[in-house]
């Protein structure tokens, strides 16, 4: 493999701990996608979920443009203040900017 001319110690025995914690963290978002998703259907939504991994701007536009999505929504995490409803974070700026249905951007 790749890591087995390396130098550094101990980077080869942290291989298994990194595919771990990967592993962990897709786990979790599956779990917190299928909930979400459960409780959109339960309220009568047309909703699904997915799971991509990615830049999040990007993997969000392909999604909706691949799909017959009549609206994106997304969290905010903002800025305290006035300044929140005039600077969107990145993704979200990305997603109104570019999305081809529109977008709804809530505060967390």
């Amino acid at each position: 493999p790749w890591w087995a001319a390396s130098t550094e110690p101990g980077v080869p025995e942290q291989i298994p701990l990194v595919i771990e914690a990967l592993d962990a963290a897709r786990r979790e978002q599956a779990r917190l996608n299928a909930g979400m998703t459960d409780r959109l259907v339960a309220a009568g939504l047309n909703a699904q979920g997915d799971a991509r991994e990615g830049g999040a701007a990007h993997e969000l536009l392909a999604a909706a443009a691949a799909s017959t999505a009549d609206l994106i929504v997304i969290g905010r995490h903002g800025h305290p203040g006035a300044i929140e409803r005039l600077m969107p974070g990145s993704t979200a700026e990305k997603l109104i900017g570019h999305a081809e249905c529109p977008v709804l951007v809530v505060r967390n």
